[in-house]
């Protein structure tokens, strides 16, 4: 999904292009594990945030937060650390 974005980028990013109801466009994992959201402060910076979906156990994840989410922003930084 990032790469998407990166690639599609012209003076703005277009999320809707790449997610739309949680449901991520041009990944590969399954819709029943991740529901994503992309959050937005301005044209030029994001957060990709994919939540653990409790149907299929990936909740369970020992890796995650209490959120049971992970996230990566546009500069890369991502969380927690040690799901990545």
């Amino acid at each position: 999904m990032q790469l998407e974005l990166e690639r599609t980028y012209n003076a703005g990013y277009q999320f809707e292009a790449v997610i739309s109801g949680g449901v991520c466009s041009v990944c590969e994992s399954s819709l029943d594990r991740y529901q994503f959201e992309v959050v937005s402060s301005a044209a030029a910076t994001y957060t990709i945030k994919a939540i653990a979906q409790t149907t299929t156990r990936q909740s369970d994840d020992t890796c995650l937060d209490a959120d049971k989410a992970m996230t990566i922003d546009s500069k890369g930084n991502v969380s927690p650390i040690d799901c990545w």
